[in-house]
C-alpha cells in the first residue's frame, strides 16, 4: 500500500498537522510518514500532549507506529483493525483534553463498533490554543449531534489548569456509520437569526473570594450591550460556575444559539496576572467581531469551529456553510482533506465579510 508523506512544516507547521494526519490516516485507512513534524516552534519534535494522541490511536485501532518518541521530528503510522471499545489515558502535563478529543473523534469514525469509552486522567480542560471544555459541549458537540449525526458525550469530573492539569473527563463516542455520514446534507449559509446569547463564566475554587466568574461576566456583558441594543437582542442567559481545580484557573464562553439551531461562540482564558475584567472584555470583543457586526444574521460557524468541522464536511454528500475569515488550521484542514480524500471543498467570499464553504 501507498504511503502518504506528510510535511509537519507545511502552513502553521504546529501539532494540528500532526493530529489531523493521523485522523485522516485511520479515516483513509492508508499509512503515512510525518517528517519535519513541529518544525516551527521553538522546540520542534513530538512532546507529551503530542505522543498521548499518537499512542491512544495507537492502541485504539491496533495501529503500527515508529518513531513516537519525545522529540521525534519524524513518524510512521499505518492504521490496524483491531478496535477497543475502551481506552484509559494518563496525560501527565496539562496538555488539552480538547485536542486529544478532535484526534479520537476522527479517527473513531470508521470504528466498527457502536460505542467507544475513554478516560482520561490528567490533561487540561482550559488549554490557551485549544477549545475548552464549554465550549465543546456548547458548541462542537452540539454541531456533530445536531448536523452531522455523530453523538459524542463529554463528562468533567475534575477541572484542570495550566500548569498542573490534573483533570478527569469520561469520553462516550458514537460514532455514525460512513454511509449514514455520506447521506447527510445541508445548506446552512443562511444560519437564521439569533434567538439566545449565554455566558458562562467559571472560576476555581481558589479564585470565588475575588468574585472572579463574576467580574468576567459583568464585564463581557457591558461590552456586549452596545452591539445587543442594536440587534434588538435581549440581554444574555449567564452561568456562574466555582469548580474544583488543582491549582487556580478561570475562563469565560460567550455563545450564540439561532432558530435554526445553529450554535457558534468564543471562549478565552484566565491568566495570571490578566485581570478578569479583561478576561471578559477579550471574549465579548472576539464574539461581537466573529458573531454580531456586519450582516443582519451571523456566519454559521465561528472561526475555530470551521476547522473542527470540515473533515466531517468533507464526509457528507452536501455541506455549505459561512464564516468570518479562515485561519491556518482550517488551511491545514483543506489541504489534507484533498491529500487523503481526494476532496475539494469549494471556498469563495460571499459578500462583504464572510467566507463560503460548500461541498
Amino acid at each position: 500500500m501507498e504511503v502518504i508523506k506528510i510535511d509537519g512544516s507545511a502552513g502553521e507547521g504546529g501539532g494540528s498537522v500532526l493530529r489531523l494526519s493521523i485522523g485522516f490516516s485511520v479515516l483513509s485507512h492508508t499509512p503515512i510518514e510525518i517528517v519535519n513534524i513541529r518544525a516551527k516552534r521553538p522546540q520542534p519534535g513530538l512532546k507529551t500532549q503530542h505522543l498521548v494522541g499518537v499512542r491512544a490511536i495507537k492502541e485504539l485501532c491496533g495501529a503500527t507506529v515508529k518513531g513516537d518518541e519525545l522529540g521525534s521530528t519524524r513518524l510512521y503510522f499505518e492504521p490496524g483493525d483491531e478496535w477497543k471499545d475502551k481506552l484509559n489515558l494518563r496525560i501527565s502535563t496539562a496538555g488539552s483534553i480538547g485536542l486529544v478529543l478532535q484526534q479520537l473523534q476522527l479517527a473513531c469514525h470508521v470504528a466498527p463498533l457502536p460505542k467507544i469509552t475513554v478516560n482520561v486522567e490528567g490533561g487540561a480542560t482550559f488549554g490557551k490554543w485549544a477549545p475548552t471544555t464549554p465550549y465543546l459541549e456548547q458548541i462542537t458537540l452540539h454541531w456533530l449531534r445536531t448536523f452531522f449525526k455523530y453523538d459524542i458525550t463529554l463528562t468533567v469530573h475534575r477541572h484542570g489548569f495550566y500548569p498542573r492539569g490534573g483533570a478527569k473527563v469520561t469520553i462516550v463516542l458514537k460514532p455514525p456509520s460512513l454511509d449514514k455520514a455520506r447521506n447527510i446534507s445541508h445548506d446552512l449559509s443562511d444560519p437564521g437569526q439569533i434567538e439566545k446569547i449565554g455566558i458562562i463564566s467559571l472560576e476555581t475554587q481558589h479564585l470565588s473570594r475575588a468574585r472572579v466568574a463574576k467580574r468576567q461576566a459583568e464585564s463581557a456583558l457591558q461590552e456586549l450591550q452596545p452591539f445587543l441594543s442594536k440587534r434588538g437582542l435581549e440581554e444574555p442567559e449567564i452561568k456562574y460556575m466555582t469548580v474544583s481545580a488543582s491549582n487556580p484557573g478561570s475562563g469565560v464562553l460567550i455563545w450564540a444559539k439561532t432558530d435554526r439551531g445553529v450554535t457558534l461562540g468564543v471562549d478565552n482564558l484566565g491568566e495570571r496576572g490578566k485581570k478578569a475584567e479583561i478576561v471578559g472584555k477579550e471574549a465579548a470583543q472576539r464574539f461581537s467581531w466573529e458573531c454580531l457586526t456586519g450582516q443582519p444574521h451571523p456566519p454559521s460557524t465561528d472561526s475555530h469551529l470551521l476547522d473542527q468541522i470540515l473533515p466531517f464536511m468533507a464526509m457528507t454528500k452536501n455541506f455549505a456553510v459561512t464564516t468570518r475569515k479562515i485561519t491556518s488550521h482550517s488551511q491545514t484542514n483543506l489541504q489534507l482533506i484533498k491529500k487523503f480524500l481526494n476532496i475539494d471543498l469549494n471556498v469563495k467570499k460571499k459578500n462583504d465579510f464572510l467566507v463560503l464553504i460548500e461541498k
